[in-house]
């Protein structure tokens, strides 16, 4: 396996046309793979360790169990999930939620309101207030019917979270990927770089559609849903809304063009 050098030099982060910045040429220790599986879930994580102690075999039994964690409380297809004790909360009342719990309701509380209420994450919505809000680490809802839909966040979620133990472990340097999200990130100058992107294609044409944010649970759902449009409506809403999407095929099919939010640099 190669090792990783870093200069002082742009790359490219194929084949999503990400660049890559680095600030000075020093060899870094060989990276390490760490793989596995959860039911129908494949992660990867390519990672620089710390300490020696961050074998493959241990990095990959924590991520494991992260995401079968994270699985088992927040997808609804299990009948005692948190998602689904929330939606069984048919009360206005306040309701005590984990910290886990009210990271992920607010991830996507923003992602209804950056799609101005257009994507679809509760059973009542449709327009600029969402049907729920967090305060004092307490759900309330609007009224009392409403429930959650977001699966499409969770695999993305799964990412944010496997990159906030990642940082806990003091690694600096992670390409973490799991059914295809993905997120990369460094630590240079006690500041936090990171980008998290998912790729999908539109199923009339096959061209590239590739959504950034600081947020892979966000990336993956916006994703999935521009994807559902036709490349013409997905290409209008991205201008409209101002999404961080970028959406055409250059020659190795890598996408061309980027809309809204600028894309962030990151080293790796």
């Amino acid at each position: 396996m190669m090792r990783l050098i870093s200069c002082q030099v742009m790359k490219w982060l194929a084949p999503l046309g990400l660049a890559v910045f680095a600030s000075a040429c020093t060899e870094m220790p060989e990276p390490r793979i760490a793989q596995g599986q959860v039911r129908d879930l494949q992660f990867n994580v390519v990672y620089v360790t710390a300490n020696s102690n961050q074998t493959e075999a241990r990095v990959s039994e924590r991520v494991r169990g992260l995401v079968e964690h994270i699985e088992l409380q927040f997808s609804s297809e299990y009948e005692n999930s948190e998602v689904n004790k929330v939606n069984l909360w048919r009360s206005t009342e306040p309701m005590v939620l984990t910290r886990e719990l009210e990271a992920y309701l607010t991830t996507g509380v923003e992602l209804y309101l950056l799609t101005q209420g257009e994507l679809s994450l509760f059973s009542e919505g449709g327009s600029n207030s969402a049907p729920i809000r967090i305060q004092n680490h307490q759900l309330v809802k609007a009224d009392r019917n409403v429930t959650l839909n977001y699966d499409m966040l969770l695999h993305g979620f799964m990412v944010d979270r496997v990159a906030e133990l990642m940082e806990l472990m003091s690694v600096e340097h992670y390409d973490i990927e799991i059914n295809g999200q993905r997120r990369v990130g460094h630590v240079e100058k006690r500041q936090l770089q990171h980008v998290a992107q998912s790729a999908t294609r539109f199923a009339e044409n096959g061209t590239n559609l590739v959504v950034t944010h600081e947020s892979a649970a966000m990336a993956s759902a916006l994703s999935a849903w521009l994807a559902s449009m036709s490349e013409q409506d997905a290409r209008a809403t991205t201008a409209r809304l101002g999404l961080p999407a970028a959406i055409g095929q250059g020659e190795n099919g890598a996408a061309t063009r980027y809309t809204g939010q600028t894309i962030q640099a990151v080293s790796l």
